[in-house]
């Protein structure tokens, strides 16, 4: 089990969703706290972000068009940082289409 942490901006982006995905992400979010790191490492719906050394930023998928953009604070915290449109991210990290 892991212990789940919203921040202020990510609560801020549930509450923007429309109600199927909301329901979807927090379904995303009842699964990050359920299944163990190793594991998560090797969902298809999780990927780690290019960012600057030192730092650890993953994606993980809600939905289509839905991302829980994550960090993780000791063995068993993960920080929920934000929840984004894909193509905000897209944008954000000059990603090609996938």
């Amino acid at each position: 089990m892991n212990e789940i942490i919203l921040h202020r901006r990510a609560k801020k982006g549930l509450r923007g969703l429309s109600n199927i995905e909301m329901r979807k992400a927090r379904l995303a979010i009842a699964r990050l706290g359920e299944i163990e790191w190793q594991d998560l490492l090797k969902d298809r719906n999780f990927h780690q972000l290019r960012v600057r050394k030192g730092e650890e930023l993953y994606s993980y998928r809600s939905s289509l068009r839905i991302r829980l953009i994550i960090s993780r604070s000791g063995e068993n915290i993960i920080l929920i940082e934000d929840i984004a449109s894909h193509d905000a991210l897209q944008r954000y990290f000059n990603w090609s289409k996938e």
